[in-house]
């Protein structure tokens, strides 16, 4: 396992991405260090769907959730729509 010296929790702003190389663990460390986010994963073929099928959906998950909630979206160049 290899120390991470990035700070990720200092530098959260409204809105971040993450880049990485493939399989290096971009998402185990979001799943771990941020445990009470909502999180979307859109490899996950219902999820995707249903985003894919209804952008707006999404955008009315986010207004449902109190100010100041962190949410989180993996993989989201599956959902060309959401960005």
């Amino acid at each position: 396992m290899y120390t991470r010296i990035f700070d990720i929790e200092s530098q959260l702003d409204e809105g971040m991405f993450l880049f990485g190389a493939r399989q290096t663990g971009k998402s185990t460390l979001l799943r771990e260090r941020f445990q009470d986010a909502v999180y979307y994963d859109l490899l996950i073929d219902p999820v995707r769907r249903a985003f894919r099928r209804n952008p707006d959906s999404f955008r009315q998950a986010l207004l449902a959730k109190p100010a100041g909630t962190l949410v989180i979206v993996d993989e989201i160049q599956k959902v060309p729509e959401l960005r």
